[in-house]
C-alpha cells in the first residue's frame, strides 16, 4: 500500500466507528468508560431491568427461593387409626349383626356365637339363685320368730325370779322358766346361724349368675367405641378365636391423610400448618392442617404406581387432619400438600 492509500484509510476510519456508534446509539447508547465498552439503557428497557428477577440465579449471587409447598403420597385414614376387634373365646359365629358401612355407638352388639351351653348355665344359676333366695327369706322368718320367743321367755325368767322371794312363784316355777328361757335364745342363736347361711347361699347363687351371664356376654362382641363398620372378615357358621380378627371399626367423623414427606423436606414440615389433600383421581382439593409428624424417618408407607419411584428413598409420616369428613374410603390414596415458609 502506498504512502497516499495509508493516508487515506486513516482519514476515513474516525468516521466509520462515529457512523456506527451512531447507528448502535439508535437501540442502545454505548460509550466507553474506564477503558470498557458500556451499555446505556433506554428508560422502558432500564425498568424492565429493575424489575426483573433472576428465576434461576444465573448471572447473580441471589439464591433460588424455596418452594412454598411440600407433598407426597399418603391414604386417608380415620381420626383414630382403624381398630380390628376379636371375640373373647372360641367359637363357631351365629350371626353377624351388622353390615359394612354401618355406622355404630359404643355397645352395640356388633357379632354372636353360638352359645346354647352358656344360656344353659346361666338358667341353672338364676334358678339355683332364685331358690337360695326363697331359703334365705324362710330363714329371716324363722329367725324372727325365735328371736320373739327368746325375749317372751327372758321376761317370764325375769318375772319368776323376782316373785321367787315372796313365794309368789315356787323354785319349780321358776326352774321352769329359766329352762325355758336358756332354750329359747339357743333356738333364736341358731335361727340367725342359719339365715345367715341362707344369706351366703344367695351370695354365691348371684356370683355364679354373675358368671354365667359373664360367659354368655363373651359370645357377643361388641362396639367399644362410636364409629363405622370398616369391614366384616367372618360369616355366619365360620370358626373364630380371639387371635382372629373378625371386624375393623374406625371413627370417621374426622378423617385424616398419613403422608409420606421425603427427609429433604423433614425439617420444613410442622404441626400446624395449612395444608391440603387431593384424592387420586380428582381435581377437588380438601383442606386441613397438619397434626403430627414423625420422630422418626423410615420407609415409604404408601407405593404409587409411578416406575421410576425410588425405593431407597427415606421418609418422615405426616398427619394432615381434615377439616370436613367426606364420604370416601378408607384407604384410598391421596397426594398431600403443606404449605411451608419460603422463608425457610
Amino acid at each position: 500500500m502506498s504512502a497516499l492509500a495509508r493516508a487515506r484509510r486513516a482519514l476515513l476510519l474516525p468516521a466509520t466507528v462515529a457512523a456506527s456508534f451512531v447507528v448502535l446509539g439508535a437501540g442502545v447508547g454505548l460509550s466507553f468508560r474506564n477503558g470498557n465498552l458500556t451499555g446505556v439503557l433506554p428508560a422502558d428497557a432500564a425498568a424492565a431491568e429493575a424489575a426483573y428477577t433472576p428465576a434461576t440465579g444465573l448471572g447473580t449471587t441471589a439464591p433460588v427461593p424455596a418452594a412454598r409447598e411440600v407433598g407426597g403420597a399418603g391414604a386417608l385414614e380415620p381420626a383414630d387409626r382403624p381398630v380390628s376387634l376379636a371375640v373373647e373365646v372360641s367359637g363357631v359365629v351365629d350371626a353377624v349383626l351388622v353390615a359394612e358401612g354401618a355406622t355404630v355407638a359404643a355397645g352395640d352388639p356388633l357379632l354372636r356365637l353360638r352359645g346354647a351351653p352358656a344360656a344353659a348355665d346361666r338358667a341353672a344359676a338364676e334358678a339355683e339363685a332364685r331358690a337360695a333366695r326363697a331359703d334365705r327369706a324362710a330363714a329371716g322368718d324363722d329367725a324372727a320368730a325365735a328371736e320373739a320367743r327368746a325375749a317372751l321367755s327372758a321376761t317370764a325368767a325375769q318375772r319368776a325370779q323376782a316373785l321367787a322371794p315372796t313365794g309368789a312363784a315356787t323354785p319349780d316355777e321358776l326352774d321352769r322358766a329359766l329352762r325355758t328361757r336358756d332354750a329359747d335364745a339357743a333356738t333364736a342363736a341358731a335361727s340367725r346361724a342359719r339365715a345367715r347361711q341362707a344369706e351366703a347361699r344367695v351370695a354365691a347363687a348371684d356370683a355364679r349368675v354373675a358368671l354365667a351371664t359373664a360367659r354368655e356376654a363373651q359370645l357377643t362382641l361388641r362396639a367399644p367405641t362410636d364409629g363405622e363398620v370398616l369391614q366384616v372378615l367372618l360369616r355366619a357358621g365360620e370358626a373364630t378365636s380371639p387371635t382372629q380378627a373378625a371386624l375393623v371399626l374406625g371413627d370417621t367423623r374426622q378423617l385424616r391423610a398419613r403422608v409420606d414427606i421425603n427427609e429433604r423436606d423433614a425439617t420444613r414440615v410442622a404441626p400446624g400448618q395449612p395444608a391440603r389433600v387431593r384424592v387420586e383421581g380428582s381435581d377437588t382439593d380438601l383442606p386441613g392442617r397438619v397434626v403430627e409428624v414423625a420422630r422418626r424417618v423410615g420407609r415409604k408407607n404408601v407405593r404409587t404406581e409411578d416406575p421410576t419411584e425410588r425405593q431407597d428413598a427415606r421418609f418422615v409420616e405426616t398427619v394432615i387432619a381434615l377439616d370436613a369428613a367426606p364420604r370416601l374410603p378408607i384407604g384410598i390414596r391421596v397426594q398431600g400438600f403443606i404449605q411451608v415458609d419460603a422463608a425457610d
